[in-house]
C-alpha cells in the first residue's frame, strides 16, 4: 500500500513500465512534472499459471498446424491483455485510495519494429511476443481511459530530454537520485521506466 504526507495527497501520478516477455517492472511516480518523487516499484506478472503457452504463444504455435497454433495464440493473447488490464486498473485504485489521480502510463520497449517481415520463424517468434506484450499493456491503458505514451529503451534518455526539456545527463543524474526512495539495487529497467512515468506525469 502506499503510503504518504497529508501534503502529498492530491498529487497526480504517473507509471512508468519496462515491459519484457511475460513479465513489467513498474515504477510509481507521483508530484509535479518539474521533479517527481518515485512512491514505489510495482512488479507485473503477463503470464498466465493455468496457461503455460502464455508466456511464449507464438513458439507454442510454430509446433502446430496452423489452425491449432491460430488458436492457441488467441487464447494466450486473451489472457495476457486481461492480465494487462487488471494489474493497471489494481495499480490505479491503490493510487486512488490513497489520494493520488493516476494520470498516465509509460512503457519502455524494446522494438517498434513491424515483426511481419522478419524471414526465419523463431526469430520472428521472438518478434511477435515482445510486441505482443507492451501493446496488451497499451491497450490495458486504453481500456481503463488512461493515457499513454511509449519510448524505445535505447532511446530513453534522448527522448526524454525532448519532452522535460532536460539534458539526458541531467536525466540520468536526476533518475539516479530519484532512486534513493526506494533504495538499491536500482536497475537499469527501473531506471527506464521511472523516465517512461515521469514522461507520462508530463503530458
Amino acid at each position: 500500500m502506499i503510503e504518504m504526507s497529508d501534503r502529498q495527497k492530491g498529487l497526480a501520478a504517473a507509471i512508468g513500465f519496462r515491459v519484457k516477455t511475460g513479465r513489467a517492472t513498474g515504477i510509481i511516480v507521483a508530484g509535479t512534472g518539474a521533479l517527481p518523487q518515485v512512491l514505489r516499484r510495482a512488479s507485473v506478472n503477463l503470464r498466465d499459471p493455468k496457461l503455460p503457452e502464455s508466456f511464449q504463444p507464438y513458439h507454442a504455435a510454430l509446433e502446430l498446424p496452423e489452425s491449432e497454433g491460430a488458436a492457441v495464440v488467441q487464447r494466450a493473447t486473451a489472457a495476457i491483455q486481461a492480465l494487462a488490464t487488471r494489474a493497471i486498473g489494481d495499480l490505479a485504485k491503490e493510487l486512488h485510495a490513497s489520494g493520488h489521480r493516476l494520470s498516465g502510463i509509460g512503457l519502455v520497449v524494446a522494438t517498434d519494429k513491424d515483426p511481419g517481415p522478419l524471414g526465419r520463424s523463431h526469430i520472428r517468434a521472438h518478434a511477435l511476443e515482445g510486441r505482443l506484450f507492451w501493446k496488451a499493456m497499451e491497450q490495458g491503458a486504453d481500456a481503463l481511459g488512461l493515457p499513454h505514451l511509449y519510448i524505445l529503451e535505447r532511446d530513453a534518455f534522448e527522448a526524454a530530454s525532448v519532452v522535460l526539456g532536460r539534458k539526458p545527463a541531467d536525466l540520468k543524474s536526476a533518475v539516479n537520485e530519484m532512486g534513493r526512495t526506494v533504495g538499491r539495487p536500482w536497475s537499469a529497467e527501473e531506471k527506464t521506466a521511472t523516465l517512461a512515468a515521469w514522461m507520462a506525469l508530463s503530458g
